[in-house]
């Protein structure tokens, strides 16, 4: 039974977050901020939208507000009865169709225009955003012939080396940390650039396999003690315009069981996998960090640092 109810919880991660999460999902003014500003530019009067895992419904809101016909979906009672509450509390929010369903087994009756599906986490670890999006993506191509844009529309994931200082106030804890990718981290030293791994294009087809293999050459000195992951999300991409509207999560620090001390030059290989959606232990599990003697490159990728530029100093 207590299997049972692990694997069930599993599969339910992203679907059943208390009231008070989407709390400080609602105060998070970046992520606000960009979905607000990707919807206000894709989505036009009398567009069907598709919001999967709506939550309180803010997102479907704002697209209600821009003129499109909204259907907010989530497999929550208890949330559907929070956004049917907060909706009506809000111009317009009562004209938001809010459905009780599983967003991996629902399908509208009509194609829609546009699916919003926030259920991200850095790595895009824990939440089901790419299981749920490319399962929608394939039933809705099959049956009816054509694949909505999504919001958001791409997501970057990168890992950078880095020295992570775990001593708080004499207590030395090396366990996961989470920072806030715009605040200083004067306990964190790059000691790398950090690399691209994945490129998740959600209107495509997406393997749920996230791995590296890979070297990089650190360019400072110190102890190689922790793994910072990097998750950048295109939320909308503006071709017309040539840029895009971005929201970082929060950068997922991940301490090594063997700590490596580096010079600058020195080559280290770095190698894990782990499935999109699976807990942040399956990806600690199977992270292997192996010093390269001198010479051997084969190896070596750069990766495109160009994409993270806040993330290469200690203030990342």
């Amino acid at each position: 039974m207590i299997q049972n109810m692990q694997n069930s919880r599993r599969e339910q991660l992203g679907q059943f977050i208390p009231i008070h999460y989407h709390g400080q999902m609602l105060a998070n003014a970046e992520r606000m901020q960009a979905f607000k500003n990707s919807i206000q530019a894709v989505v036009r009067p009398g567009c069907k939208v598709l919001e999967l895992g709506g939550g309180t419904g803010v997102l479907s809101f704002f697209a209600a507000e821009c003129g499109a016909e909204v259907t907010c979906l989530d497999a929550n009672p208890e949330m559907i009865q929070w956004a049917r509450s907060l909706l009506s509390q809000n111009p317009g929010g009562q004209h938001i169709r809010l459905i009780l369903a599983d967003a991996m087994e629902y399908m509208p009756e009509a194609p829609v225009d546009v699916v919003i599906c926030e259920m991200l986490h850095s790595g895009l670890l824990r939440e089901q955003q790419l299981r749920v999006l490319d399962r929608f993506r394939h039933l809705h191509a099959q049956r009816f012939g054509c694949v909505p844009r999504f919001l958001p529309d791409t997501t970057l994931l990168a890992v950078q080396p880095i020295q992570q200082n775990y001593n708080f106030f004499g207590y030395h804890a090396p366990i996961p940390l989470f920072q806030h990718p715009t605040t200083e981290q004067p306990d964190t030293v790059g000691l790398g650039d950090p690399v691209v791994y994945s490129v998740i294009e959600y209107q495509e087809p997406q393997s749920l396999l996230q791995k590296a293999d890979f070297v990089f050459e650190s360019h400072a000195a110190g102890t190689l003690n922790a793994l910072r992951f990097i998750t950048k999300n295109l939320v909308a991409i503006l071709a017309t315009e040539h840029r895009s509207i971005d929201w970082h999560c929060q950068y997922l620090v991940l301490p090594l069981a063997e700590p490596v001390q580096l010079q600058p030059g020195d080559r280290i290989r770095l190698r894990f996998h782990y499935l999109a959606g699976a807990e942040i232990e399956q990806l600690q599990r199977a992270l292997l960090v192996q010093r390269l003697p001198q010479g051997d490159i084969n190896l070596l990728f750069q990766g495109n640092v160009a994409l993270f530029p806040s993330a290469r100093t200690a203030h990342a």
